[in-house]
C-alpha cells in the first residue's frame, strides 16, 4: 500500500510550497527526507507568514494568546534556530496574510493593531523581490491618501534605510476603510476593495506609481460621475463644510475659518484626487438619504456598502 513517503519529489515540493512558515517548522521535524525537500531552493523561494507569527507572548496573558505561544518573536535580534534554512537569501517571494489585520495611519506614519514585522522579514529575506499583502484592512481618516499610506507602510516602519530589494508590491483582497467624522449623528464609513493589484516599485518608491495603480479601484467611473459630484456638491449644507469636508477644502483652498458655497463651486473636480471625490460623493449619498431626497441619482451606482 502506497504511503505519503512514496509521493514524487516534485509533488512534495508543490505541497510544501503551499504551507505557511509555522507549518513548515513542524513539517521539517517529520523525517530527514521531508527536511531535505523542505529546505531545497525550489520549496523555499516562496514563504507565507501571517501576523500570528509575530505575536509576542509578553503582550497578552489571556487564553486566546496561548494558542500562539509556539510563534517566534519578531523582536529577537539574533538568529531564530527553528527558522534556520527556511529564511535567507534564497527567498524570492514573501506572502503576508493579514487575516483582517487593521493598519491605520498615525501622524503621517503607519500604526498597527499588532506588529506587522516588515523590517524583521526584510532583514531575513534580503533578496526577496515580491511582497504580497493579503487580507489587510487599511484604515484611513479624512483626507488621507491611499498612495501615501502604502508608501509610508513600506518606509516608516524602518528606523533606517529599508534593507529590502522589493521590486513588486502585490495587494490581494485588501480593503481600504475610509472614515469621515464630525457629523451630528456619527461618522460616515465606506470601504474600497482591491481584489488583485501588483505595483512595480522603484528605488525611490515614487508616489505617482502608487496613485496610478490605485486609481481604477478608487474611482472606476467615467466623467459623467465626476460631473454629478461637481453639480451637486454645492447642495451640501454648511455643516458638511465645517466638519467632515473641512480638511479637504483646506487642502485645496488654504487655511480659512470657513468655506462658502462659492468655494465649493470653484473646486477643480476633474483633477481632484480620487479619495477627495469619494468624500464628496459619500457625503452627497448620505445627505440625500437623510435630508434631501431631491438630489439626483448618480449616473452610475456606487457599491452597496456605499449606502
Amino acid at each position: 500500500m502506497a504511503s505519503i513517503k512514496d509521493l514524487p519529489h516534485d509533488l512534495l515540493v508543490d505541497i510544501f510550497t503551499c504551507a505557511d512558515l509555522r507549518t513548515r517548522i513542524k513539517i521539517r521535524r517529520v523525517c530527514c527526507y521531508w527536511k531535505h525537500v523542505l529546505l531545497g531552493p525550489l520549496t523555499n523561494q516562496l514563504i507565507q507568514v501571517d501576523w500570528a507569527c509575530f505575536e509576542a507572548r509578553s503582550w497578552r496573558r489571556s487564553a486566546w494568546s496561548e494558542y500562539y505561544q509556539s510563534a517566534f518573536m519578531v523582536r529577537d535580534e539574533g538568529e531564530v534556530p527553528c527558522l534556520r534554512g527556511l529564511l535567507g537569501k534564497h527567498v524570492r517571494h514573501v506572502i503576508y496574510v493579514g487575516r483582517g489585520l487593521r493598519v491605520r495611519p498615525n501622524n503621517g506614519a503607519a500604526y498597527y493593531d499588532y506588529p506587522v514585522g516588515l523590517p524583521w522579514l526584510a532583514q531575513r529575506t534580503p533578496q526577496a523581490e515580491t511582497l504580497q499583502l493579503e487580507g489587510f484592512l487599511f484604515q484611513l481618516f479624512g483626507g488621507d491618501s491611499c498612495a501615501t499610506f502604502l508608501r509610508s507602510l513600506l518606509l516608516n516602519e524602518f528606523e533606517e534605510e529599508p534593507p529590502h530589494k522589493w521590486r513588486y508590491l502585490t495587494l490581494k483582497n485588501c480593503d481600504f476603510l475610509f472614515a469621515l467624522n464630525g457629523l451630528s449623528k456619527g461618522s460616515i464609513y465606506w470601504t474600497v476593495r482591491v481584489p488583485d493589484l501588483t505595483i512595480e516599485l522603484d528605488s525611490e518608491l515614487t508616489l505617482s506609481r502608487f496613485t496610478e495603480a490605485l486609481m481604477p479601484f478608487l474611482w472606476p467611473y467615467p466623467e459623467e460621475q465626476v460631473d454629478w459630484v461637481r453639480r451637486n456638491a454645492p447642495l451640501l449644507p454648511r455643516s458638511y463644510r465645517r466638519r467632515p469636508l473641512f480638511g479637504t477644502l483646506r487642502e485645496f483652498l488654504g487655511q480659512r475659518n470657513s468655506y462658502s458655497i462659492a468655494d465649493v463651486e470653484a473646486l477643480d473636480y476633474k483633477h481632484m484626487p480620487k479619495e477627495s471625490l469619494l468624500q464628496f460623493a459619500r457625503c452627497l449619498i448620505y445627505h440625500k438619504a437623510r435630508k434631501n431626497p431631491s438630489i439626483p441619482e448618480p449616473p452610475f451606482a456606487f457599491p452597496d456598502d456605499f449606502q
